[in-house]
């Protein structure tokens, strides 16, 4: 357990011990670390879920066309970022509607979700939007797997991001009406940041 700035920062006991995984064990994958509000819906989105703005179906499309194009060689997985996540047993013992909600808007079109990144506490509360830890703290957790490359579809820029080294993996979308949320010209940034070939957990830490 490591505490930096107030953030009660878990990673896995291989990394506090220093020992280095070795990634050849288990499949390569591509990683989508994908938020939910400003990326899959809009300030124009129509679609709603109890009493919340819920799941743009054509912007679930256009994710589907980045996870099918980026899975010609090695496959891409989805890690839910957002705090739709929160309040899941990531064992998958308890599942809010919410995220229900959303993982069957993704069924839909053929998409599932691969895993959620750990919620990390900040200064006493459950989720204090430290987003860029908790995908730190999911790469190291899994480095046994053999992440080739990743991208980071977020409409904030969190304030650990820089600090995490997470600006190069970003592709920024809005909450704007007009062209919020996931559109068709995040589709080439989000593949070629996903195919970039180098180191990934030498950027970090």
């Amino acid at each position: 357990m490591g505490d930096s700035d107030g953030i009660n920062l878990w990673l896995p006991k291989q990394f506090d011990k220093g020992i280095e995984s070795d990634q050849s064990k288990g499949e390569e994958i591509r990683v989508i670390f994908l938020d939910v509000d400003g990326v899959l819906n809009c300030a124009a989105t129509k679609e709603s879920f109890r009493g919340y703005i819920g799941i743009d179906d054509t912007k679930v499309e256009i994710l589907r066309k980045i996870v099918e194009e980026s899975s010609e060689e090695t496959e891409t997985k989805i890690v839910i970022t957002s705090s739709w996540r929160v309040g899941i047993n990531r064992d998958g013992a308890k599942i809010p509607k919410m995220y229900q909600y959303l993982c069957d808007r993704l069924d839909s079109k053929g998409l599932s979700i691969y895993d959620t990144t750990p919620v990390l506490s900040f200064k006493g509360r459950s989720y204090g939007g430290r987003r860029g830890h908790e995908i730190v703290a999911w790469l190291y957790e899994h480095m046994d797997r053999h992440i080739s490359g990743y991208v980071v579809l977020d409409d904030c820029v969190f304030e650990d991001f820089e600090t995490c080294g997470l600006i190069p993996y970003l592709v920024r979308t809005s909450w704007s009406e007009n062209t919020g949320g996931l559109c068709k010209k995040h589709i080439k940034p989000a593949i070629e940041i996903l195919r970039k070939k180098e180191r990934i957990y030498d950027n970090h830490w």
